[in-house]
């Protein structure tokens, strides 16, 4: 279980960071659309292979939930509430500005990726003490339980065995990720789905954003 929750922590911070990305058709760039009461809400499971067999264990929601912001040493952060099956799991701190997005953590201010991206563009970025390359690839069209999306697939590995990709749609973020923790024993696999998707309420009538013009 404690391995669990740890490659659920690494998902929740790459999750959380992907939820920002905008994916243009050529070059992506961050819309950073997380008002008050955005969420996104996953479903899949997490898998391991061992000597006697294959063991699976489902994950029926992963939610992360835009709580407003909070100001830390003078500078603005979006603070998003992660649960894990409803029991609130962390609280991740992101900041974005001309350069890209920023995950604080340990004290510690990180960029984890630029601004804008094009097919082919690599990028490096420290992630719980795992520095982790990213690569940004093509677009297909995805289907998760949340609906179909045209998305683009970004990859990333660690300089040791924790590698995967994620799927990420215009104006909704990271619908499906995979990946492996080959560091832990036994190996460790994640895959999570976009279940559900809610949109920012609207600061001046507290109601919810209009609809995105596409996906």
């Amino acid at each position: 279980m404690h391995a669990a929750m740890r490659l659920g922590r690494i998902a929740c911070i790459l999750l959380s960071c992907l939820l920002t990305v905008s994916c243009a058709r050529k070059v992506q760039e961050f819309s950073f659309p997380m008002g008050e009461g955005a969420s996104w809400t996953y479903s899949g499971a997490y898998s391991s292979k061992l000597a006697s067999g294959s063991i699976k264990l489902p994950v029926s929601s992963h939610t992360l939930l835009v709580q407003g912001a909070r100001e830390i040493d003078g500078e603005k952060y979006h603070q998003l509430l992660v649960t894990l099956e409803e029991t609130p799991y962390a609280t991740i701190l992101l900041q974005n500005d001309s350069k890209g997005l920023y995950l604080k953590d340990g004290g510690v201010k990180y960029l984890l990726f630029p601004r804008s991206l094009s097919k082919g563009a690599t990028w490096k970025a420290r992630i719980l003490g795992k520095e982790l390359t990213f690569t940004a690839g093509g677009e297909k069209q995805v289907t998760t339980p949340a609906g179909t999306y045209q998305a683009m697939k970004i990859s990333f590995k660690s300089e040791s065995q924790l590698s995967g990709a994620f799927w990420c749609a215009h104006s909704t973020g990271a619908v499906i990720i995979d990946y492996t923790d080959g560091d832990e024993r036994p190996p460790r696999s994640l895959h999570l789905e976009l279940r559900e998707f809610k949109k920012p309420r609207n600061p001046a009538t507290g109601q919810d954003s209009p609809e995105p013009s596409s996906k």
